[in-house]
């Protein structure tokens, strides 16, 4: 490529186009070499180098050296090289990489990468400068963008079909139908885009997602948007909107802890229709907002099902936790200002056995769910075996063999039970 700026064109349709010419004279061909770093398919440009050379050079004995590179296209991330034989005039180009409608170019992988790296054209436009490529024009990005989120939203919608169906089939094998329509239990969340903290409930969007409980897998995505910069840029210049697709679909002024339970709500109330499926059993945190929304809008109203909510384990688990963490922090009463010595001791006793006592619980449950009993009495037996893992843990074995917990792992050689009872850290 010559070095002079007046080789480079743009073409006026589309500007992503910029072509480089080299000057061409009646005795010799001058070559344009393109200046900058370019994205290739090295093993397809190689082969695409040697067929074109090759098909020329069978009748004359044209040498490699006499191949120029007369011009150059660029096209986003992809490059159209031009090459002219100086020996006999032939002409034929070859592209950086597979051409074929089937294959993804770089424009399109690259556009794919900015999407699930949550970065936008700037962020592309200049990690490209920083490596010396030149980058694909802003109209050719957002149309690529825009296809791939079509085409992610279309694959999306298959997989969570095929998932309410393989859930579906599994509820028909264990006989869970009512009125003639399979029943399961799902579990649900939601997450934000801005972490709260526990205050400052104001991120600009959210998403709620229902998962099944037997395949884990998803089986609906509900988002939410506060936010749009095209349609925020017109209210507040106060000017006309042109037409576009728009994703905000929540209210600004909304909290938005709302956008979860909007979301799983509209789920719900969306499960017969996507796959004739009743979400009987909700598997969720303890925030009470989200069934109380399902609750309130009764999407299953019309054949008397009432939604049953169950606390997710590992919720309850960090629930218990913080209390935990919160009796370690307890303030001595005055009544033991002359023990404050063993007040601290104790408090920390409690602190470093707080994760004890998690993995105990999670070692019962798992123990009774291996039991072949009723399943009424499982749940009174792990009831039972659950109130005695303080004293256990605490060093008070005297209930430890009739809950069936193995000798082995009654081994504290200290009895701190009558101790945080004294202090009122024990109840």
């Amino acid at each position: 490529m010559s070095s002079s700026s007046n080789n480079v064109e743009v073409s006026e349709d589309d500007d992503d186009f910029v072509i480089e010419k080299g000057h061409l004279d009646t005795n010799r061909i001058q070559e344009s070499l393109p200046e900058g770093r370019r994205i290739v398919d090295i093993s397809f440009m190689w082969n695409e180098i040697h067929r074109t050379f090759d098909n020329h050079a069978r009748g004359i004995e044209c040498l490699f050296k006499d191949w120029k590179l007369v011009k150059s296209l660029l096209r986003g991330l992809k490059t159209q090289l031009f090459f002219k034989c100086q020996m006999c005039n032939y002409e034929d180009n070859i592209w950086s990489e597979p051409t074929e409608p089937h294959v993804l170019d770089s424009n399109t992988t690259a556009s794919a990468g900015t999407v699930t790296g949550g970065i936008d054209y700037a962020q592309l436009e200049e990690l490209c400068a920083a490596v010396n490529i030149r980058c694909m024009s802003e109209k050719t990005y957002v149309n690529r963008r825009d296809s791939l989120v079509d085409d992610f939203l279309k694959t999306a919608i298959q997989s969570m079909k095929m998932a309410g169906e393989e859930e579906k089939q599994l509820a028909i094998e264990r006989n869970e139908i009512i009125n003639g329509i399979p029943y399961i239990t799902v579990v649900a969340d939601g997450s934000w885009m801005k972490r709260s903290y526990g205050s400052a409930y104001d991120s600009p969007s959210g998403v709620g997602a229902i998962i099944g409980y037997c395949t884990g897998k998803v089986l609906f995505v509900g988002v939410r948007n506060k936010y749009y910069v095209l349609c925020d840029m017109v209210e507040q210049r106060g000017v006309e909107v042109r037409k576009h697709k728009c994703y905000k679909n929540f209210d600004s002024n909304a909290s938005s802890t709302r956008m979860e339970s909007d979301a799983i709500v509209e789920g719900f109330k969306s499960s017969l229709e996507i796959h004739g499926l009743i979400y009987k059993t909700l598997i969720a945190d303890g925030d009470s907002r989200v069934y109380n929304s399902i609750r309130h809008n009764a999407p299953y109203h019309d054949m008397n099902i009432v939604v049953r909510k169950v606390e997710c384990t590992n919720h309850l688990l960090c629930n218990l936790c913080k209390k935990l963490k919160a009796v370690a922090r307890t303030t001595m009463p005055k009544a033991m200002m002359h023990r404050k010595r063993d007040f601290v001791q104790l408090r920390n006793v409690v602190d470093q056995n707080i994760l004890a006592m998690r993995k105990e619980i999670l070692r019962v449950a798992a123990v009774r769910n291996q039991e072949t009993q009723a399943h009424h009495m499982k749940a009174k037996e792990l009831l039972e075996g659950i109130l005695n893992i303080p004293s256990h843990i605490f060093g008070e074995h005297k209930r430890c063999r009739e809950r069936g917990v193995h000798q082995d792992f009654c081994n504290n050689k200290k009895n701190y039970v009558p101790s945080l009872k004294h202090c009122g850290l024990f109840q």
